[in-house]
């Protein structure tokens, strides 16, 4: 099974990212908070989360050589064990 291993949320473009125990996810809007919540922040629709699998960030890493921190590619959630692209289009669910 999959989990989450770190969440992180903006305030607004270009601010640096917090790193939070947990967050509320608001139907159709998108993580308390975060500046993709707000409908003036999204290009459309779709852009309420964004994820990222740890395994992508760790083998990046290990195929450059390069440093890359958990929150540097700046998604909410990074996830474990959990293979994203899978999901593409599909509705699920995260946590309860």
């Amino acid at each position: 099974m999959g989990r989450i291993e770190h969440i992180f949320i903006a305030p607004e473009k270009g601010a640096q990212v917090q790193a939070v125990p947990a967050v509320e996810a608001i139907c159709e809007c998108g993580l308390k908070s975060d500046r993709y919540s707000n409908d003036h922040d999204r290009k459309d629709v779709g852009q309420q989360v964004t994820l990222i699998e740890a395994e992508a960030i760790e083998k990046f890493v290990a195929e450059t050589g390069l440093a890359m921190a958990m929150h540097e590619p700046r998604r909410n959630l990074v996830t474990r064990g959990i293979d994203l692209n899978s999901l593409l289009g599909k509705r699920f669910d995260v946590g309860e």
